[in-house]
Parts: structure tokens; C-alpha cells; sequence
């Protein structure tokens, strides 16, 4: 005895990837062709070499598991929301869950770098409680990078 498959589950095979594929277009593909998106504003980062050495410090280190670089509408004590010609050089690294504090403009909290290396190298100090991790096994040119691009997110 021969199965035949029912028509209906082929078409609602067919609408459910017609579907995936629209909501791709939408949210993936429409955003990422809007000139507006592309073009730099006055306000575009741009960073010294040894601050793009922290940027890659920074990603390798996987800073952006923890902290965001995108303040939302309801973040105003972090300061300004960027639009997406202030991140300039920086490819955002907007991240997704929030563990540490959004550092979008954490260099207007802290004024000397030594007090970032610091924080880095002993998170937990003067009885902070923190739940990021110590990263005193990066070398002192690291960590002064890291501080660096860090110090220059404003």
C-alpha cells in the first residue's frame, strides 16, 4: 500500500519558509542596506592606534559577553543613545544581556587609566562586589590598551 503525502503539509512547508525568508529580508537584510546606517555623523568615533589595539583586546577578551555599548531610550543616567554613524570605526559590540555596566561612555566615568588598569587587575578591591573576572594575566601593554580604548568611549 502506497502513502501519498497530503498537498496541505507541502503548502504549509512552503509558507512557513516564505515566511522565515520575509522575516529575514525584514530584520536582517532591510537594515543592513539603509544608507543612513552607513554614513558617518560629527559625533563618529574615531580611534588612535594604541585605543584600536584595546578594541581588540577588548573583543578577544570577550568584554562584550558582559557589557553593551548601546544605552537604550531608558538608560539616561548612562548617558546618550548613539546613532549608527557615531560608532565610526568601532564595529559595534552592542551585546545582548547586560551583566556588567553599559559602557557606551564609560570613559567620561573614569578620568586616569591607571584607575581602569586597576579595576582590571582586581576587580573585587576595596570590597567591590563584581562578578567580572581578573585580567591581570594580560601583559601591562594590554591592559594599558585596554584602559586606552576603554578611556576613549565617551
Amino acid at each position: 500500500m502506497r502513502v501519498r503525502a497530503d498537498r496541505r503539509t507541502g503548502l504549509l512547508l512552503a509558507g512557513g519558509l516564505l515566511a522565515t525568508f520575509v522575516a529575514f529580508g525584514a530584520t536582517v537584510v532591510l537594515p543592513a542596506t539603509d544608507p543612513a546606517s552607513q554614513e558617518a555623523t560629527d559625533g563618529a568615533r574615531s580611534f588612535e592606534a594604541v585605543e584600536q589595539e584595546g578594541m581588540a583586546v577588548y573583543r578577544s577578551e570577550g568584554c562584550w559577553y558582559c557589557h553593551t555599548q548601546q544605552v537604550r531610550d531608558s538608560d539616561a543616567a548612562l548617558g546618550d543613545p548613539l546613532a549608527p554613524g557615531d560608532y565610526g570605526e568601532d564595529t559595534p559590540m552592542l551585546g545582548s544581556v547586560r551583566v556588567g555596566p553599559d559602557l557606551t561612555h564609560v570613559g567620561s566615568r573614569f578620568g586616569d587609566p591607571s584607575a581602569i588598569v586597576a579595576l582590571l587587575t582586581d576587580p573585587r578591591a576595596d570590597g567591590r562586589h563584581s562578578s567580572m573576572p581578573s585580567y591581570r594575566y594580560l601583559s601591562d601593554a594590554d591592559l594599558e590598551a585596554l584602559a586606552a580604548y576603554l578611556l576613549a568611549l565617551r
